[in-house]
């Protein structure tokens, strides 16, 4: 199996945990998404410095709190389905706990600006689902004790300050509808944000 279609496969469970949270975490473990032309860097407008290279920090607030760091990848490969080319800011934690975060936009990197994050569940999403190219959608996972809470994005904002070959950098603010996991299954309304300088690759990194 190609590195793109395990990126592939990772997009489609979370298409499928719309519906039911039952496949996504085998593939997510097993795969923890670990011609230059460059854009002007501006620092990030939150005020807040850039991670080092290759990392990002996130805060998860509302109806649940987590503070998240680990390795950025922004991730270009094409849908092998659907011939589709699509870039993901790919966030994954070291070690354990685990927690997976990816912001996927249609085409190839984007050049700085400010991008919408839209809301990922009312796009009709399935197998041949083609992502837009004007806006990013969000999804993740963070696991913690013996609970995951799965969140898609509602509505935000992915400012990229610095884009070129090598890294890309920026900040992003979302809500989210958070899943927990345990029973009984609770709804949650997430506040999402962090900051992230990451590494540009087409190719789904290996397990940290």
């Amino acid at each position: 199996m190609t590195n793109e279609h395990i990126l592939f496969m990772c997009l489609n469970l979370f298409i499928m945990e719309k519906r039911g949270f039952t496949y996504l975490l085998s593939l997510l473990f097993a795969i923890s998404l670990v011609d230059c032309s460059d854009d002007d860097d501006n620092g990030n407008d939150n005020g807040m410095p850039d991670p080092d290279m290759g990392r990002f920090e996130m805060s998860v607030s509302g109806d649940a709190s987590h503070e998240i760091e680990g390795l950025a990848f922004f991730v270009t490969a094409v849908n092998p389905d659907t011939g589709q080319e699509i870039t993901s800011l790919t966030l994954v934690k070291e070690g354990e706990p685990a927690s997976v975060t990816m912001l996927t936009i249609g085409g190839s990197r984007p050049s700085s600006g400010t991008y919408t994050i839209e809301d990922y569940l009312l796009f009709d999403v399935d197998e041949d689902f083609q992502y837009p190219n004007d806006v990013f959608l969000g999804m993740g996972y963070h696991s913690y004790n013996a609970s995951v809470l799965y969140f898609y994005s509602k509505a935000g904002q992915l400012t990229i300050n610095h884009s070129s070959s090598v890294n890309v950098s920026g900040s992003f603010s979302f809500s989210a509808d958070g899943f927990q996991s345990d029973p009984p299954m609770v709804d949650g309304d997430l506040e999402i944000s962090g900051v992230f300088n990451a590494i540009v690759t087409d190719t789904p990194p290996a397990h940290p």
